[in-house]
């Protein structure tokens, strides 16, 4: 089966059709240490469609702002913004830092649900990560 194919069943049999609101101002430097707040504090359902709105901009939510909010998500993981530095290495050979603090305060389950929601629900994936490591991840 193809991959596309693969995500488009798994979105039509995991996303229940529910929405949440995401406000989100753009320029801020704590994108990923607000969205590991409402992770930690069980405020973040991977299944259900966010609704995105910018602080101090118009516009309504048909995907076009989701797709943008989960790009500034990705970005700001691989860059290490608001300081959370989570993967080292040069680009399109990312690899997680090496750090039992991060493993301890569950860091890396709080990055994997960020990248499960843009891919159910913009298609957007984690770009820049080592092939090798994609490899392993998907058992192939």
């Amino acid at each position: 089966m193809e991959p596309q194919e693969a995500l488009r069943m798994h979105q039509q049999r995991n996303i229940p059709g529910s929405y949440q609101d995401f406000l989100v101002n753009r320029h801020s430097d704590t994108i990923i240490r607000d969205l590991f707040k409402k992770i930690k504090r069980g405020e973040l359902d991977v299944r259900k469609t966010p609704d995105v709105t910018f602080l101090g901009e118009e516009g309504i939510d048909a995907h076009g702002l989701t797709k943008e909010f989960f790009h500034l998500v990705m970005n700001s993981l691989k860059n290490g913004q608001g300081g959370y530095i989570l993967f080292e290495g040069k680009q399109d050979h990312l690899v997680p830092v090496i750090c039992e603090e991060f493993n301890q305060s569950r860091y890396f389950r709080y990055v994997g649900m960020p990248i499960a929601m843009s891919m159910l629900h913009s298609g957007y994936g984690f770009v820049g990560l080592s092939c090798a490591l994609s490899i392993y991840m998907h058992g192939d």
